[in-house]
């Protein structure tokens, strides 16, 4: 494989997490979440966050709190899980912890509201109480493929980068089409450089319609890593469609213009445009370096 620059901007990692969902493993995550906010790292996501462009914020890494879908069991267990629902949805942490602690005190098993709890833990910084939970969660019912997705975002918190990653494995493989968990996975082979798998998960989270900036970015890096030079163009363009001022995107898009699809022109008026957008001075130097490389072709 030819050696390729990649701008370590483009490896932003945005973590998208998931409180609960009372769907079975084989269904779909669908909540919405909000617009997810950069932070330095990898490109981060879970199982319910959300689907089509949106991600979820944090002050730090921000869990996505979706709703609980009760079953089709009649008003009752509609209502069991009613104000949980509401509570998740206006993201009260103190009012989902009540609510949680509420519905445990009739069944100390309901996985959907230990689900909720630990992310509103998580959200608080309070991450081995919230991974103490998920594993609590799993106990009970260990093909939950959210509270799996829900494990690696906590697991990822405390630095354990392999064992999030064993999380999110497990949640594709009980929910094919968990693309958060598939984005989430993507984003970490990505930045140990396994771009063979990367591109392989991250393209489940394309095809499932999640296609934000950050997974679009992450999935450019390994479109071209891999060879695939015309496909990893039209991602590109996808992503500068929703963000035209991605620092991240155009200077991976640049390189693959330049290096790879001599494309020199255009790649040449992308880098005119960093250098007046402004990046950070450790990346200054590989832009030098991409521009010589332009214009000595």
């Amino acid at each position: 494989m030819r050696k390729i620059l990649i701008s370590a901007c483009a490896l932003t990692l945005s973590l998208t997490l998931v409180n609960c969902s009372s769907k079975s493993k084989n269904s779909s995550s669908s909540a919405e979440p909000e617009t997810a906010a950069g932070q330095s790292g990898a490109l981060i996501e879970d199982a319910q966050a959300g689907h089509g462009k949106k991600g979820v914020s944090a002050p730090k890494s921000q869990a996505a709190v979706t709703t609980v879908a009760a079953p089709q069991k009649g008003n009752a267990e509609a209502a069991t899980y009613a104000q949980l629902n509401l509570q998740i949805k206006n993201q009260e942490d103190e009012a989902i912890l009540k609510e949680g602690s509420s519905i445990l005190m009739k069944n100390p098993n309901d996985v959907k509201a230990i689900n909720a709890m630990a992310m509103a833990y998580y959200k608080r910084g309070q991450y081995p109480l919230a991974k103490s939970l998920l594993l609590r969660a799993l106990k009970i019912e260990v093909g939950a493929y959210e509270v799996h997705s829900n494990l690696g975002v906590v697991q990822l918190a405390l630095g354990d980068k392999n064992e999030a990653l064993k999380s999110f494995k497990k949640a594709i493989e009980l929910n094919p089409n968990d693309y958060v968990s598939a984005s989430n996975a993507g984003s970490l082979y990505v930045l140990e450089q396994d771009f063979e798998k990367a591109a392989v998960v991250l393209d489940i989270a394309y095809s499932k319609g999640y296609r934000n900036v950050k997974v679009l970015s992450n999935l450019g890096i390994a479109l071209t890593a891999t060879g695939k030079y015309e496909k990893a163009d039209k991602i590109y363009r996808e992503a500068l469609k929703e963000n035209s001022n991605s620092k991240e995107v155009l200077f991976n898009h640049a390189i693959l213009l330049i290096q790879f699809l001599k494309k020199n022109d255009e790649g040449l008026e992308i880098v005119k445009k960093l250098k007046f957008l402004g990046i950070p001075e450790e990346g200054r130097k590989r832009l030098q370096d991409l521009q010589a490389m332009a214009e000595k072709k």
